[in-house]
């Protein structure tokens, strides 16, 4: 029977990434709670929940397979701007 509370096992973890954009959250205090990534909330107004890892989202992936940030500036396919 395991007493390990979830939340203290989040804390535990030093980052916080995003699936989504590749961002990687280190909480500087325990009573700095963040659930969902704020560059997807401020750029694509999507709620993605973060997930706790002892690696920053650039070494969780190999080479090239990082998630990325959403490109503002550049146009969608097939669109002339």
């Amino acid at each position: 029977m395991s007493t390990e509370d979830p939340a203290a096992s989040r804390l535990a973890a030093p980052f916080l990434n995003c699936p989504r954009c590749g961002l990687s959250i280190t909480p500087k205090a325990r009573w700095m709670t963040v659930e969902h990534c704020p560059r997807c909330l401020a750029r694509a107004r999507v709620a993605v929940k973060l997930f706790p890892s002892p690696l920053p989202a650039a070494e969780l992936y190999h080479e090239g397979g990082a998630p990325q940030p959403d490109k503002r500036s550049a146009p969608p396919d097939g669109i002339s701007g």
